[in-house]
């Protein structure tokens, strides 16, 4: 397994030129055969090119050639162990007696940081924006985090013809947790005669298609600097400017009224959101969760079942009730707001002596029992309660809605893999986080929702009057 680093002959280290030019055959994209060809002398070796895509192919002609006692190189680009093709090479040569060596090359990460400058001198974090592996929550909830930490971020993948708008989205989420000014690298070949680099920042990269899949995208930190026109991510060796840590986002408020903050608040969230494949519904209950923790890594764990929110909507116009799992969520739902849709809110009285097998809050939901038929139910602390109301739904008592956000890690997530297997209208937030604060968000979110929707249908009716 052969890693060719950025294609140049200068930059090709020698035990990949030892391993190429003892190879009786070389398997690999096409592209990546070519780079060889020009690399090393290739007369005499039979080559097996193969198109874009097809990796998996190329590994099994390569232990195929291989099992029949010939040398094989099997070519990557940079370095075949950073999202190459040594991990798949590995999983299938299991139990065959081939022996395989891994050669690593100049991954494109370094190429590109020495084109740069120096932004890779503390903690990074390289993630690849293909979502052909990888959902694109996925990529999103690791961004979240890697921002979170204040880590210079490398882009593999940045963008295809496919994926025009891949880097821009990667770019908004970017733009909620660092400065617009925030310097930016892209480097295309690093290297190469077809070289291109360019120098710029967080705001020129938003809104704007992106198709180059052969770029490397580098985007500074709190500590990186342009120093003479390179990227320099500071460690601390001088005496520079000490970065906030943890980091944080200041909009400033003064002279703002609460409303005024509230307003300014979800409107930076509502640009963060931007990334994010939600409808206009969905987001302003994304919204009001991520206003709750102001944590935006909770965006991509958040599940809807189809039409949850319009279900929820339909449900309070109705004046369904509204049930909770505690008294502290009672506290925090808006009273004007469920009241002039016709809406009770309550907790289960329950009882404090549960029988065996119930905790009080799963108890108290079962002892209701006719009560939740048709209800909307917001669950953000026992997960015991949400596996009860699931139970409970296979029964043919079905609450109208479950916000299941339970917290913890006794319980939890076996509790929402329940609520999203069940055939309930549902929303819900994946794995161990969750909390009384989002299940009150979730549930104030959608009764402006009903209340605008009801203000809305009664001005129709009035026009029509």
């Amino acid at each position: 397994m052969v890693g060719l680093g950025p294609g140049v002959k200068e930059l090709l280290t020698p035990l990949a030129r030892m391993a190429l030019e003892a190879a009786q055959d070389l398997v690999g994209y096409r592209e990546y055969l070519r780079r060889a060809e020009a690399l090393v002398s290739c007369e005499g070796k039979s080559l097996y090119p193969f198109p874009m895509g097809g990796e998996l192919e190329r590994c099994r002609k390569a232990l195929e050639l291989a099992e029949r006692g010939r040398r094989v190189a099997l070519i990557s680009s940079g370095d075949p162990g950073i999202y190459g093709m040594a991990g798949p090479l590995l999983d299938m040569v299991r139990g065959k007696r081939i022996e395989v060596e891994i050669i690593p090359g100049i991954p494109a990460l370094s190429a590109v940081a020495a084109r740069l400058g120096a932004p890779l001198m503390g903690d990074f974090a390289l993630i690849s924006l293909s979502d052909l592996l990888v959902p694109w929550e996925g990529i999103l909830y690791r961004l979240e985090h890697a921002l979170a930490a204040d880590m210079v971020l490398v882009f593999y993948n940045p963008g295809s013809p496919r994926r025009r708008y891949h880097l821009s989205r990667a770019m908004r989420v970017v733009a909620h947790g660092r400065s617009l000014d925030t310097p930016v690298g892209v480097v295309s070949r690093a290297f190469s005669l077809q070289e291109r680099k360019w120098l710029g920042a967080v705001r020129d990269l938003m809104d704007r298609e992106f198709t180059d899949m052969s770029a490397t995208v580098v985007v500074g930190s709190s500590r990186t600097r342009v120093v003479d026109g390179r990227m320099v991510t500071d460690r601390g060796y001088g005496a520079g400017e000490e970065p906030c840590w943890p980091p944080t986002v200041e909009l400033g408020q003064e002279g703002l009224s609460g409303s005024e903050i509230e307003k300014r608040s979800l409107s930076f969230i509502e640009q963060g959101l931007a990334a994010y494949p939600l409808g206009s519904w969905e987001r302003a209950v994304v919204a009001r969760a991520v206003h709750a923790v102001a944590d935006f890594s909770i965006v991509p764990l958040v599940r809807f079942s189809q039409g949850a929110v319009a279900r929820g909507v339909e449900l309070l116009m109705k004046g369904a009730p509204i049930w909770v799992d505690t008294r502290m969520a009672l506290a925090g739902i808006s009273r004007s707001l469920a009241e002039g849709l016709g809406c009770r809110v309550g907790v289960p009285p329950g009882a404090d002596d549960p029988p065996a097998g119930y905790t009080r809050s799963a108890w108290a939901f079962e002892a209701l029992g006719e009560g939740l038929r048709g209800a909307l139910v917001a669950v953000g602390n026992a997960p015991t309660a949400l596996v009860t109301l699931v139970r409970m739904a296979k029964r043919g008592v079905r609450p109208g809605l479950v916000i299941g956000v339970p917290v913890g890690f006794v319980g939890t997530v076996r509790a929402k893999r329940a609520l999203t297997e069940s055939d309930l209208d549902y929303i819900t937030l994946l794995g161990n986080r969750g909390g009384t604060p989002i299940a009150v968000a979730m549930v104030n979110a959608l009764l402006r929702l009903a209340r605008a929707d009801h203000d809305h249908q009664s001005k129709k009716r009035e026009n029509r009057g």
